[in-house]
């Protein structure tokens, strides 16, 4: 069972009346954005680096390759029991598809996007069999450089788009405008780090 203890306010809703944050809320929401945000520095740097030295087609095997083993290694510089996962309805690789719980946040993403309220993050409680911990979601939405494989594939050099249907046959992600929500980095953090 999922209970949702906090939305976040909205970047857009300005004139809503906010209930304090408690302590608990206050450190989910800082060890999920900083975790996110290290996840997010290490992937941009390491893919505008690829694209940089060899191109998309070689920017795409990184990221089929490497970018798994770069969210392994993210969590490794965090607290223990920490762990990142990237998602989005419109996935690439199956390693990535969204959970229950994900499937709602992202379509809570979704909605606060065609209504022009891009929130900044979503947070979860759960509870199951084993445990309970929390989850912080920080929405991904696409910037120019996303566009190179995640754009109208049209715009997208033969190599490229023969690359991507080899490597990803059955892809969604593709087809998207600056702005447009991605996806998201789910943070999940035990209970026992924040309590």
């Amino acid at each position: 069972m999922v209970r949702l203890f906090c939305i976040i306010i909205t970047l857009f809703c300005l004139s809503c009346e906010k209930k304090p944050a408690s302590s608990t809320e206050n450190k989910v929401v800082s060890m999920g954005e900083n975790a996110a945000n290290l996840l997010i520095k290490n992937l941009k740097t390491q893919l505008t680096e690829a694209i940089k030295q060899k191109g998309p087609e070689y920017a795409l095997n990184f990221c089929s390759e490497k970018g798994l083993v770069l969210t392994l290694e993210t969590e490794k510089q965090l607290a223990k029991g920490i762990e990142i996962k990237r998602t989005s309805a419109q996935y690439r690789n199956p390693h990535n598809a969204p959970d229950k719980y994900e499937q709602q946040v992202l379509q809570y993403f979704t909605t606060s996007t065609k209504k022009n309220e891009k929130t900044r993050e979503y947070v979860q409680e759960v509870s199951d069999q084993e445990k309970s911990y929390y989850r912080y979601y920080k929405p991904l939405y696409i910037k120019a450089l996303c566009l190179t494989c995640h754009g109208d594939p049209k715009q997208m050099s033969d190599n490229l788009r023969r690359a991507l249907r080899e490597k990803y046959p059955d892809d969604k992600a593709v087809n998207y405008k600056t702005g447009d929500f991605r996806g998201m980095v789910r943070v999940t953090i035990p209970k026992t780090i924040v309590e």
